[in-house]
């Protein structure tokens, strides 16, 4: 982590349980999530807070992490391409989204990122074996997007028929949370 995103991270306030933990999920992601994965988990009967944005990484949504109003009782994070694509590793991030979360007495799912190389020094096969292994550490749930089928209209976005596909295997996360 940079010297500003520490110094930002050392001004942030803590987090702490705020007692409100409405069922269903709040959505951190980049456009991969931000394209159509709500409206998909809204028609299944879950609740959603989309808080995703096209473009964004990791180091960005940590930035604005702790001033978010977060009320659903369930945080998925997915981020990692837009980080991967700059030579960036998102890990640290999604480590302090993923910790700060969980003190506030939330569960956590990472989700990884979808399968496919990209041309960048940090590859997105290592990553996701960096995202599942977090999980692990600290006892999240992993939806594992990796082993999601690609498909793609514009070779980066998802196609509706990997839309429904990377939403199944969240459902089935979630299910397991």
């Amino acid at each position: 982590m940079n010297l500003p995103d520490l110094i930002r991270a050392s001004l942030m306030p803590p987090a702490t349980p705020n007692g409100f933990l409405v069922p269903g999920v709040a959505l951190y992601g980049d456009s991969i999530m931000a394209n159509g994965i709500a409206p998909r988990l809204q028609a299944v009967g879950v609740a959603v807070n989309d808080l995703s944005q096209s473009g964004d990484s990791a180091a960005n949504a940590w930035r604005r992490f702790a001033y978010d109003l977060r009320t659903m009782q369930t945080v998925v994070l997915q981020h990692g391409t837009n980080d991967l694509s700059a030579g960036r590793d998102p890990l640290p991030y999604l480590r302090r989204m993923a910790t700060r979360a969980i003190t506030e007495g939330r569960r956590v799912v990472l989700i990884g990122i979808t399968h496919r190389e990209l041309r960048c020094a940090y590859s997105w096969i290592r990553a996701n074996d960096d995202i599942g292994q977090l999980a692990t550490e600290l006892k999240c749930t992993h939806a594992g997007w990796n082993g999601v089928a690609y498909s793609s209209d514009d070779l980066i976005h998802p196609d509706a028929a990997m839309a429904d596909r990377l939403v199944a295997r969240l459902v089935e996360a979630l299910s397991q949370a």
